[in-house]
């Protein structure tokens, strides 16, 4: 498997679920093998179950991290 970022190679990092994930060895970005994402409708309609107010504590905690 090759990391989508950097293009090095990940090896396989974590299962659970039937879902594999990997881990970059270089820039350690973890990623799902592509047959376990969703799909581009499926993605989006989940996107779109988000809440991204400003004033919601969960929203709030999510971002408190990188803010």
């Amino acid at each position: 498997m090759t990391c989508r970022l950097c293009f090095t190679k990940a090896e396989e990092f974590f299962n659970i679920s039937d879902k594999r994930y990997y881990r970059c060895r270089q820039c350690l970005a973890v990623f799902l093998a592509p047959g376990c994402q969703l799909s581009k409708n499926d993605e989006k309609r989940r996107y779109q179950e988000h809440n991204n107010n400003v004033e919601d504590p969960g929203y709030q905690k999510f971002v408190e991290p990188i803010v």
